[in-house]
């Protein structure tokens, strides 16, 4: 069931939309899912042991290490801070020089005491951070423990880019090619997270960042799950509401389906300029979903661009693009005729591909440049659960959330 567009109805780029996707921007903690709990008693005894011994003020590790955080044995970290980038409820994001090479990085600061919930999803984030190798990933370069600042430290390859929600403020939408070029790196960028049997559950326009030569990286992996095998399955209510698949909000197993769910969205976002299932309402919008009630396509829309969100954001799993052929997953996407039409996939690859938008030719402004504290910035959580569970009323599995 479709609904129309109107002058009445709300961009999805309204503040209301906005201050929600930050409010609801880290999992449920009554079904926080971590593996990482046993080594926060491990940080405690680092930061006494370096407060007593008083080693010094900064340590750093490289994300190559089998260590999270490190806090012994390693170069002092010195850098300048050029300018506060972002801000949440437990940490901030800097753009910073370092004193050492003159280079300038993203780094990421997170409260050393924040609650051990979300300490347990930082402590995952490093750990898949570390792991993680690709052109459409943001690269982390070093982490570590800031005794000077109490707080967890990461930082990040420099990017001056913006994120495509901004392009998409500016631009209003984007032509069918454009959507292809950054969908295509969106799968490629699934294709390799999915190999390795990780779900990155956090695809929405601000976690999507435009770098200089007009190509996209993926950043903030605080939702990202690493399952035990390809055929494993998880149980969780993740992200913010308007872009949960149905598979979440009814406490059915799910795996890679819930990306391709979030593609649909990405893609439905860049070609209209709405979130297909929005309402003011958070109880509205998981009902819109359940109920399969989104908006309707504008008439400039091509069939085959329409077509092809739609079997993104179908409902039923078995019959899901990326979903309906086993063992498939990106190989699927990749062979949908409207991805055919517009995507050479080796020049995407090689880079090769002319990109819609450069930099250059695009407004920049430096409070709006990145978005990658989508992170640890909900203090409303147990309300957001309580509001699922009693929506759909449906017992959710709180503990061994991960299934073979």
């Amino acid at each position: 069931m479709e609904k129309s567009f109107s002058r009445k109805t709300h961009s999805f780029i309204n503040a209301q939309r906005q201050n929600r996707r930050r409010r609801y921007s880290i999992s449920s903690p009554n079904v926080f899912e971590s593996r990482a709990g046993t080594v926060v008693g491990q940080f405690d005894n680092i930061i006494n042991r370096l407060s007593r011994t008083n080693i010094s003020k900064t340590h750093s590790i490289s994300s190559n290490s089998n260590l999270l955080f490190s806090s012994t044995n390693n170069d002092l970290e010195k850098y300048d801070i050029l300018s506060k980038l972002n801000i949440g409820a437990y940490g901030a994001t800097y753009l910073i020089r370092d004193s050492n090479d003159g280079q300038m990085y993203i780094l990421k600061r997170i409260d050393y005491y924040l609650p051990d919930i979300f300490r347990k999803r930082l402590f995952e984030e490093r750990r898949l951070l570390g792991l993680l190798k690709s052109n459409y990933i943001l690269s982390l370069i070093s982490s570590y423990i800031d005794m000077e600042h109490k707080c967890f430290s990461m930082k990040f390859e420099y990017i001056s880019g913006i994120t495509l929600l901004h392009l998409v403020r500016q631009l209003r939408w984007f032509e069918e090619s454009a959507v292809a070029f950054y969908s295509a790196q969106i799968v490629l960028a699934f294709e390799y997270l999915h190999e390795l049997n990780i779900i990155y559950r956090n695809l929405k326009l601000e976690t999507i960042l435009l770098t200089d030569n007009g190509y996209i990286k993926l950043c903030d992996f605080a939702f990202a799950k690493l399952l035990s095998s390809h055929s494993s399955y998880t149980y969780s209510i993740v992200g913010v509401p308007d872009i949960m698949p149905p598979e979440i909000l009814l406490g059915r197993p799910y795996s890679f389906s819930v990306d391709w769910w979030q593609l649909g969205i990405a893609m439905f976002e860049m070609l209209t300029s709405r979130t297909p299932f929005y309402s003011s309402s958070m109880f509205q919008t998981h009902k819109n979903v359940l109920q399969n009630h989104r908006y309707e396509f504008p008439s400039h829309i091509s069939s085959l661009a329409r077509c092809t969100c739609m079997m993104l954001l179908q409902p039923n799993i078995k019959k899901r693009l990326g979903c309906s052929l086993t063992g498939m997953d990106a190989k699927e996407v990749k062979q949908n005729i409207w991805f055919k039409n517009h995507v050479d996939w080796t020049a995407i690859i090689e880079r090769s591909h002319p990109a819609p938008y450069r930099m250059k030719n695009i407004e920049t402004n430096s409070n709006k440049t990145m978005s990658m504290l989508n992170t640890i910035e909900s203090k409303w959580l147990d309300e957001y659960d309580q509001a699922v569970r009693s929506l759909m009323n449906v017992n959710f599995l709180d503990e061994n959330d991960s299934i073979s």
